[in-house]
């Protein structure tokens, strides 16, 4: 009842607000504003110190409130802006951030942790600033990475034109903005020294590598136990196997789309996808991956991964070795390149989805709007988004002669991920920011040389998304999850019944496909091809 009570309540708020045409956005929005209390260029942003009010989605598990750490507090000194810090545990943010809308009782700013859909439709009615007409004069730096990056500009622009939000890049690399893939494929260097094979550089090498793993006891215990490849992404049990994708020349999203040039395709009635898979097929029936594959989760994974006397992953696909193998095993695990080509002549693979909407939203009844602005404006800068990111130098990390960084660790019992909780920013709660590059140079033996392969894979320039990031009108947006939801559990399951030999899939493709078709993949497809549209 609690509920349904608060759901009318928010219904009838907007429908006053959009009835009175967006009134709570006047003081920001349109008219004459007064800005003699800002100074335009340069530190400090006000000429006289302000405290708006900052709400936060905060991890204390992982970070040190505003009001008690370092770099927070002589930011506040440099900028002028001392905010009156409301700190929302993660773990209740979402009932909070829902009565703050329903109430209309709002910040001048949310620092983070508002979706897609409240941007889109706290926008429409006028409770959240338009920051479309401020960027060119109060947010260069803003402005300037949204031109050069599409996925920056489709992620904080509405389907209106608005811009709603900045954003957060949880990866960058030496490359540019935007180019980490988040697991990539690695080989065991000593096994492929032992048998005298050399690092695979296409399809039917990787198989043949694969095969011998398998067959010539690379590990050297004299048991056929070594599993050739091996999977351990962030997409589930069921998505393992995917990763290999793009080797055919696709990528699947969660709703197993992928775009195709500027046409929305779904994946699974595209030619490729048969191949890709009959060739999972065949590394199944061959046990060239592990059999138990649909049934382990990741913690078992990575126990096969380090557990027992001998290694036995001859070749992973994971975000870096130590994460499944182990430090002392992942030594071995040195990623597979060049970026295979596909049979249909595609080189790419899987990008990390960088920009992050729905950071550093202000209120449009804030009087501060501008000062704000260019207070989220100055951490897409260099020297603040690495303070965000790695804390001041000489406080937080130092730099080693050979041009590598390093947490300053106070004693022999502190730890990197403490002291980045205490004397940074980002750590306990990402907000306006972009990871500097400067972080792809940490001198760490467990980070380090995965950073230094990501940027090997970087630098081809193939890296990429399945589908960018879209907004959707409310009703496109139930229609298409609830689609998808449904697809997405049957296609895992025909997927994996392909895959292990349960089902043929020449035999059953057709039913497979007129079965996805009736549930709907084409209407889903047709509105995300909608939205696409509109974002271009």
């Amino acid at each position: 009842m609690k509920k349904i009570l608060m759901v009318g309540i928010l219904f009838l708020m907007l429908a006053g607000i959009a009835f009175s045409g967006g009134q709570q956005g006047t003081s920001a929005g349109t008219g004459p504003r007064d800005t003699s209390y800002l100074n335009e260029t340069g530190y400090p942003i006000v000429r006289s110190p302000i405290s708006p009010t900052l709400m936060i989605n905060f991890n204390h598990n992982r970070g040190v409130e505003p009001s008690r750490n370092p770099v927070w507090q002589r930011v506040e000194e440099i900028t002028g802006i001392r905010w009156d810090y409301i700190v929302v545990d993660n773990t209740t943010w979402n009932e909070r951030v829902s009565l703050t809308w329903a109430s209309n009782d709002l910040p001048d700013m949310f620092y983070n942790g508002i979706g897609r859909n409240e941007l889109f439709n706290y926008s429409r009615v006028g409770m959240i600033l338009d920051l479309a007409p401020y960027v060119d004069r109060y947010a260069p730096a803003f402005r300037a990475i949204m031109d050069r990056n599409d996925d920056v500009r489709r992620a904080v622009t509405l389907p209106d034109g608005k811009i709603a939000s900045f954003f957060q890049g949880q990866m960058d690399t030496l490359q540019g903005i935007g180019q980490c893939p988040p697991e990539y494929p690695l080989v065991d260097i000593e096994w492929l020294d032992r048998l005298g094979l050399r690092m695979p550089e296409s399809m039917d090498e990787f198989v043949q590598v694969a095969r011998a793993f398998r067959d010539r006891d690379p590990n050297g215990n004299g048991i056929q136990d070594e599993i050739p490849i091996a999977f351990q992404t962030w997409s589930g049990v069921s998505q393992h196997l995917k990763i290999m994708m793009p080797w055919f020349g696709i990528m699947a999203d969660a709703r197993e789309t992928f775009l195709d040039g500027n046409t929305i395709r779904f994946v699974p009635f595209m030619s490729e996808y048969v191949d890709f898979v009959k060739f999972c097929r065949m590394l199944y029936a061959e046990r060239l991956i592990d059999p138990d594959i649909f049934i382990m989760n990741a913690s078992q994974i990575v126990a096969k991964g380090t557990g027992g006397n001998h290694k036995v992953y001859g070749m992973a696909f994971t975000s870096g070795a130590s994460v499944l193998v182990g430090e002392t095993r992942g030594l071995d695990l040195k990623m597979m390149y060049p970026i295979l080509r596909a049979p249909n002549g595609r080189e790419m693979w899987w990008n990390r989805v960088y920009a992050n909407p729905g950071v550093g939203v202000i209120s449009a009844s804030s009087r501060y709007a501008e000062a704000l602005i260019r207070w989220c404006d100055m951490f897409y800068t260099p020297e603040y988004n690495m303070i965000a990111w790695m804390g001041f130098e000489g406080q937080a990390h130092v730099w080693d002669p050979d041009g590598s960084w390093r947490w300053n660790l106070r004693s022999p019992s502190d730890t990197g991920t403490a002291l980045r909780g205490e004397l940074t920013m980002q750590h306990g709660a990402n907000g306006p920011n972009v990871c500097p590059p400067e972080w792809m140079l940490m001198n760490d033996p467990g980070e380090g040389p995965i950073n230094a392969e990501r940027n090997i894979i970087a630098a081809s320039g193939r890296l990429r998304v399945a589908v960018p990031q879209l907004y959707f009108e409310p009703a496109d947006m139930r229609t298409i999850n609830t689609i998808a939801a449904d697809i997405s559990s049957y296609e895992n399951q025909m997927f994996a019944r392909f895959v292990t030999g349960e089902l043929d899939i020449d035999r059953e493709y057709q039913a497979f496909v007129s079965q996805l078709r009736q549930m709907g993949a084409d209407n889903m497809v047709s509105l995300l091809q909608r939205a696409y549209d509109a974002s271009r």
